[in-house]
């Protein structure tokens, strides 16, 4: 990825993490927040990455910023978009899981209680809907990518494939095809009105066409 984004998202995690330590009046961090830094960096710069790496935090962090104003608790949902996708291993079926333990212990360096920070990244499996404001919030950023032009929509599915090369491409086409549709099934995709009204139809629009694509075995550069 690009370095000068790269070098935003530490200042800006630095700045987090500021905020973390002066709420419980901590001094002398920068210890702590360079070790942080580079437990992200070596999760998110991992070559295997196509997808799941800096460049979709940094998205997720855009969408953020258009809806900070709706978060009940913005610090810890911010902290959460950082630490969401720290653990991605394609075959794995507990990386929200792992990634949430991870956040529990940066909180508790900084001397803070996890319970809520956690439960925003365990929400992100997108397993179920939720009740909660903020876990619903995380959930359509994590999801917007699926509503953007076609043009970044099909970059997004090229990436994601790169990143379960491993599969042939007859048993990748067969799940993937399962899992677009379930998505584009699953009423609502989006759980908030803003980005329901925000990306909803073109979000339908490309799922479809990729499922079309897929059927066909005419999706580009699979």
């Amino acid at each position: 990825m690009k370095t000068e984004i790269k070098a935003r998202l530490k200042q800006r995690f630095a700045l987090l993490c500021k905020r973390f330590a002066e709420a419980k009046q901590l001094t002398d961090t920068d210890a702590k927040i360079e070790k942080w830094w580079k437990v992200l960096d070596e999760c998110y710069s991992a070559s295997q990455r196509a997808y799941h790496n800096w460049e979709h935090v940094a998205a997720c962090l855009e969408e953020f910023d258009r809806v900070i104003h709706l978060f009940d608790n913005p610090l810890a949902a911010e902290a959460a978009i950082f630490f969401h996708d720290a653990k991605y291993d394609p075959f794995a079926t507990d990386n929200e899981a792992v990634s949430a333990e991870m956040l529990g212990e940066f909180y508790a360096d900084f001397g803070w209680p996890d319970t809520i920070a956690k439960k925003l990244v365990n929400s992100t499996d997108h397993k179920a809907t939720s009740k909660d404001n903020d876990e619903q919030l995380l959930c359509d950023i994590d999801l917007a990518i699926l509503g953007q032009p076609w043009p970044r929509y099909i970059c997004y599915a090229q990436d994601i494939r790169k990143e379960y090369q491993a599969v042939p491409l007859a048993a990748y086409r067969t799940k993937r095809i399962e899992v677009l549709k379930k998505l584009r099934d699953r009423e609502p995709l989006f759980q908030t009105e803003y980005f329901q009204r925000q990306y909803k139809l073109n979000a339908e629009s490309n799922l479809t066409a990729e499922i079309m694509a897929l059927a066909h075995e005419q999706f580009p550069n699979y």
